[in-house]
């Protein structure tokens, strides 16, 4: 049976792990022997990459072209060139799953550098929407698009609260890109009285900072800092009237969190700045 290689890992362990991979795992691991199949995930994703490089016969691959704003991303960067240029040479597969236009922190000539090798090495792209699939095809790809893969919960939909415990949810991993400062700054959200909690972490000092300035003295909307597991999520959901995603424009095409909270039944609003 040959071997597959995706990446990243799930991010297994504290908090939710990224239903997308634990799934496509799952679902590779009827016609794959699937490399690090219980998402341990224990390496940085360059080396991972690298050491796979020279197991794998099909390489399943996202979010490589990010490898530059991890720790010691230049160092990084060429150790995934090295990775990618590896499975050139043994003339392996390499599907690229495209999922947005961009990073979401930007682009720079080492994410540039990231994103064309994965072009020049892939067999297939795999994209999730219209835009990502056209900066494809622009590039000369073999393209697939297809909608995002969703799988809906065996236990069902969950059951809501008549009375909900907050009138909006913003909840998963909290960045730049994602507008939360930007939605607590418009006009009006200080004062409008609505119950607005925050679930989601965030590792950006600054974005920190400036978060926690907007909601001082505020007692209507409340902040947890920290990542929480996927059942207090669900569970969150379900005490919220709608859940909120503010992203930025420029690196959205879509939103997995934004569907695995449809798949909690909740009420979404999906505002792109």
């Amino acid at each position: 049976m040959k071997k597959v290689f995706v990446s990243p890992a799930a991010q297994k362990g504290k908090g939710y792990s990224n239903p997308f991979f634990v799934h496509l795992k799952k679902g590779l691991s009827r016609f794959y022997r699937v490399l690090d199949p219980d998402n341990k995930g224990a390496k940085s994703q360059s080396l991972a990459l690298l050491e796979a490089s020279v197991k794998a016969d099909v390489f399943v691959l996202s979010f490589v072209e990010t490898i530059p704003f991890h720790r010691f991303g230049i160092i990084q960067t060429y150790v995934a060139l090295l990775s990618l240029e590896m499975m050139r040479l043994r003339k392996k597969k390499v599907v690229f799953i495209l999922h947005n236009p961009k990073p979401h922190n930007g682009e720079n000539a080492f994410t540039n550098l990231l994103t064309n090798k994965l072009f020049s090495v892939s067999s297939l792209v795999v994209t999730h929407t219209s835009n990502t699939a056209e900066i494809a095809r622009r590039k000369g790809a073999n393209v697939l698009q297809m909608n995002h893969p969703v799988v809906f919960p065996e236990k069902g939909v969950p059951s809501f609260a008549e009375n909900p415990a907050r009138d909006i949810l913003i909840w998963g991993e909290i960045l730049p890109y994602k507008g939360v400062a930007e939605f607590l700054s418009l006009e009006g959200i200080q004062s409008s009285g609505l119950r607005i909690d925050i679930l989601g972490r965030c590792k950006d000092a600054a974005l920190t900072q400036t978060i926690q300035r907007l909601i001082a003295g505020n007692d209507s909307i409340s902040w947890q800092n920290r990542r929480p597991d996927m059942d207090e999520v669900e569970q969150a959901v379900g005490q919220s009237r709608h859940v909120l995603f503010p992203y930025l424009r420029g690196s959205i095409s879509g939103s997995g969190l934004l569907l695995d909270t449809l798949l909690m039944g909740g009420s979404c609003k999906f505002y792109v700045w």
